[in-house]
């Protein structure tokens, strides 16, 4: 899937109502989510976006580098090192482990996975760099923070949209179509799911 609409994807949640490629797919029954949330987002977001979300890892990759060039340097308090690599740790355990676990496509751990990330960049972060910057640069991230901030916003509109969907779409499954309780994935089942299994009032 994630070759499909190459490299800008099939849209956000695709795997959930595209036809199954494969008839051992279509017949497994142990098959459910999908696991691989790097190819997941390709798949869904295209190829693009994981290759942006690289050159992210990249920078901080070399962020961190320079973090332990300060350390060597002995310009790094004991204790924010402890932190640092505490966070670096966490940080490198989960992009390996949920990255290939299905993990990240729960809201809790997404949720989650925010606020460590942010810690992470704050942690990484350069202080003489912060401190170094003239008004220029410190209007321009003000802006970016304040576009970010309602974009995020708009996101989230768009999640209580899902949320009052699904809300309403758990009735009626729950009484037509045998999809069973996955708190998992928020309240029950997959929604949405193929259009002859979804309520004909939410089928656009």
């Amino acid at each position: 899937m994630s070759l499909e609409r190459f490299p800008f994807g099939m849209g956000t949640q695709a795997w959930l109502t595209h036809e199954p490629l494969t008839e051992a797919y279509r017949e497994g029954k142990t098959l459910g989510s999908p696991h691989n949330m790097y190819l997941l987002w390709a798949a869904e977001y295209g190829w693009l976006s994981v290759l942006g979300l690289g050159l992210i890892g990249v920078h901080y990759a070399f962020r961190v580098l320079h973090f332990r060039r300060l350390i060597a340097q002995g310009e790094v308090s004991d204790s924010r090192i402890l932190f640092a690599c505490g966070v670096f740790m966490s940080v490198v355990a989960a992009l390996t482990h949920a990255g290939v676990s299905g993990v990240f496509i729960v809201p809790p751990s997404m949720l989650i996975g925010l606020v460590v990330l942010g810690l992470f960049v704050a942690v990484f972060d350069d202080v003489k760099e912060v401190h170094k910057r003239n008004l220029a640069q410190s209007k321009l991230r003000a802006f970016a923070a304040f576009a970010v901030f309602l974009l995020l916003l708009g996101w989230g509109s768009k999640v209580w949209d899902y949320y009052t969907f699904m809300e309403k779409d758990r009735i009626w499954a729950s009484e037509n179509v045998s999809v069973g309780i996955k708190p998992r994935f928020w309240f029950h089942g997959y929604y949405p799911r193929q259009p002859d299994l979804m309520n004909p009032e939410q089928v656009d």
